[in-house]
């Protein structure tokens, strides 16, 4: 008898399931009309949902999931659509306008939603994770660090690249192609924790050690890497965010916590010292190296908090950089025209004397700008981002048949924008959006909001100049050290796209294969 109730459970929930949604869209089309709104188009689904759902994880798996995505909106030819999963409906948009009003000119109407929950195990009270006061004081605790005299000087990038040049070196003189993705990511967390700590990781300098045994760096590179993992699929699991957890993330975040509890504890015996000679009257004899934590001192000595924010400062610091770096290599293998005219120019600017990489040259170097732009435009390092509405609000565009009518969004509702598929719009872009055309950056053709890479508003990343300045640094010096790339895989492969990897940031699903060729000119 048991058996028979099962399914009339079944037929009962999903007859509830579609009561309740048609009972919400009447209730929600009324709603509109009181906020002089047009309801955005509502995306076709099966299974209460579950179809997009299940999509979604397999074509993440196939390292597809930002087409798939893409295609939500370009199937029924919107830019903004209502996608109704389990019940809960969100709104995923691509005009610019609308992620205007997210990101800037309504931006105390949207905060992060459960992202703080679900990245709080790794990253705390930090600058990425809060909303509002917290995100205030967050923000004024960090924006002097990053001011422009911090991020002119090469001497830290310009050691590590130096490290990176003779292990692409020493890797090439095999014969066999690498991958450059795990080593510029190397270098990324190398600078990073430099910049942040006063002393790096030296992942890059343990490639040359046959010690088998690993070193600390390396094993709060690796245990950074895990817990960042598992806070992204905390984010995919949503408000269940609390059930994703193992032993190998609790044992990556102990190791990640201690590690930079030593560097935080070092930080403060440093800031003692300092006011001791203060209130003694004794000349400062301190290094003129600038370091992260040391200056945070003279803002706070909460050592929670200095954790915190040096924890969101190096996710941003590592995997945005890097993440250009990979994809850049990717670009000039695929596209030799634009190796060519890249290498002239950077030997016609720079000539292949370090000294003459500076801060200032680099800015005024048109086509290198033109380049990474475009490396950013397809290949953006949050490709998707969301924002939860705090109260009941509206969006300018979306409503009604030709999207012309404001959206009205019901507090609490998840706005999801796509700077990927934004980015490759051709609505926005033109007919060659999915193309690597650096030379479009100087048509100056560009939509205000279509383009992202640093998000935008009141939030726009604060270390945005630093990792742009260190990806342009790097590129030169290996412009400058080889006359050639090459690699032996099918670079046509997909019409020549990078399979991405989603996680906290945007990497490549296998890799970037090369071997260089060296100058000896």
């Amino acid at each position: 008898m048991l058996l028979l109730y099962v399914p009339l459970t079944i037929l009962v929930g999903v007859v509830g399931f579609y009561l309740t949604s048609w009972i919400q869209e009447i209730q929600y089309r009324r709603t509109c009309k009181k906020y002089n709104c047009a309801p955005a188009y509502m995306y076709p689904n099966k299974w209460m949902g579950m179809d997009i759902l299940l999509e979604s994880f397999k074509r993440a798996a196939q390292h597809d999931y930002l087409e798939y995505t893409r295609s939500l909106m370009e199937k029924p030819n919107k830019k903004t659509i209502r996608v109704n999963v389990l019940g809960n409906v969100a709104i995923q948009t691509t005009d610019p306008q609308n992620v205007k009003a997210i990101l800037a000119t309504q931006f105390k109407e949207y905060d992060l939603g459960l992202k703080h929950l679900q990245m709080f195990p790794l990253l705390g009270h930090g600058i990425f994770t809060l909303s509002g006061d917290g995100w205030h004081h967050s923000r004024s605790l960090l924006r002097p660090q990053f001011a422009n005299d911090q991020i002119t000087g090469f001497d830290g990038i310009k050691k590590h690249t130096d490290l990176l040049i003779e292990l692409f070196k020493h890797k090439s003189a095999r014969g066999k192609d690498f991958d450059v993705q795990p080593l510029f990511l190397e270098l990324t967390m190398d600078t990073s924790t430099e910049y942040l700590y006063g002393s790096g990781t030296e992942t890059l300098s343990a490639e040359f050690d046959d010690n088998e045994e690993e070193t600390e760096g390396q094993r709060f590179a690796e245990a950074f890497a895990i817990a960042g993992t598992w806070c992204f699929k905390r984010a995919l699991a949503s408000r269940l965010y609390f059930l994703v957890t193992s032993k190998e993330f609790r044992d990556a975040l102990k190791l990640c916590q201690e590690y930079v509890d030593r560097h935080v504890y070092r930080a403060l015996e440093v800031a003692e010292e300092r006011d001791r000679r203060e209130k003694a009257g004794e000349e400062k004899t301190e290094s003129e190296r600038y370091v992260f934590l040391y200056e945070l001192t003279k803002q706070t000595r909460d050592p929670v908090l200095m954790r915190d924010q040096s924890l969101n400062v190096l996710l941003a610091g590592k995997d945005t950089t890097g993440g250009v770096l990979t994809y850049s290599i990717g670009m000039l293998l695929r596209y030799k025209r634009v190796w060519n005219k890249l290498r002239a120019v950077v030997l016609e600017t720079f000539g292949k004397n370090t000294d003459e990489i500076t801060f200032s040259n680099l800015k005024k170097c048109e086509y290198l700008r033109c380049f990474i732009n475009e490396v950013l435009r397809l290949y953006p390092s949050v490709p998707v981002n969301s924002r939860s509405s705090i109260m009941n609000t509206t969006l300018p565009r979306g409503g009604g048949p030709d999207e012309t009518e404001p959206v009205y969004v019901p507090k609490g509702t998840n706005i999801v924008y796509s700077t990927y598929a934004m980015h490759r719009s051709k609505d926005l872009w033109g007919e060659d959006a999915d193309e690597f055309r650096p030379e479009r950056w100087l048509e100056n053709k560009t939509i205000p909001w279509s383009y992202i890479p640093f998000s935008g508003g009141p939030r726009i990343c604060l270390g945005q100049q630093f990792a742009l300045t260190e990806a342009s640094f790097v590129i030169v010096r290996l412009l400058q050290e080889f006359k050639d790339v090459v690699s032996d895989d099918d670079l046509t492969k997909n019409n020549g796209a990078i399979a991405q990897e989603v996680a906290l940031a945007s990497f490549s699903a296998h890799g970037v294969h090369a071997r260089f060729v060296e100058d000896d000119t």
